[in-house]
């Protein structure tokens, strides 16, 4: 039993970012809205379905069954993180996930989709920039065509919301936002296949300078 119960954190773990690439689970589709506030400070609401690599493994190859109580646990130790308010098993080493977090901009301040997408922010006087690093996927690649010959496909849409004014943005869709403001998206299809080009620029009216790094 302690065993298993080490197994599911060192899946969950890996997950979220605080352990090893091993074991994590990887989105295949997913919805993340992200709040820029005009005092810089921002809200992150994520939703989607995780599969668990080192699970969908183990189904394939028959050493789990679907129902095992294994596949349970690891949704009882997402919902241990104060930022997982919604998990449960659908199956086939297959969770639906609702998370909720928030803080100030900074360096890295945003990880979506289990640490696959990070985005930055740097600053320059009142102009904030948020953008997301390159994407590692070469390390996913037997991973994601395992999956893909599954019949699991990874997308996902990531949003950012905002009312203060923006400079500059590669975004594919932009509308009015429910509670104010422009909403500015990107729309990603196999997106753990190719790099995502996210960019926005914000001008706040005052600096944001706590724990940003200064652009060229």
């Amino acid at each position: 039993m302690l065993a298993r119960a080490w197994r599911v954190a060192a899946v969950v773990a890996g997950c979220l970012g605080f352990g090893s690439l091993a074991g994590c689970l990887l989105p295949y589709d997913f919805e993340a809205a992200l709040t820029v506030e005009p005092d810089g400070s921002y809200y992150l609401d994520l939703e989607g379905k995780l599969v668990a690599l080192e699970f969908f493994h183990d189904l394939k190859e028959g050493r789990i069954s679907s129902d095992d109580p294994l596949l349970k646990d690891v949704a009882r130790t997402l919902r241990a993180y104060k930022e997982i308010y919604h998990s449960r098993y659908l199956g086939n080493g297959i969770y639906d996930t609702k998370s909720h977090s928030e803080g100030e901009l900074s360096d890295e301040f945003v990880s979506i989709a289990g640490g696959r997408v990070i985005l930055r922010a740097s600053s320059s006087g009142n102009d904030v920039t948020i953008e997301n690093e390159e994407f590692r996927r070469n390390f996913y690649k037997h991973d994601i065509a395992e999956l893909a010959a599954a019949g699991i496909h990874s997308r996902g849409r990531f949003c950012v919301m905002t009312r203060v004014a923006v400079l500059e943005s590669n975004a594919m869709q932009t509308a009015n936002s429910n509670g104010g403001g422009t909403k500015y998206c990107w729309i990603f299809e196999d997106w753990m296949q190719k790099p995502l080009p996210v960019r926005i620029v914000l001008r706040f009216e005052q600096p944001i300078v706590k724990g940003l790094t200064a652009s060229e």
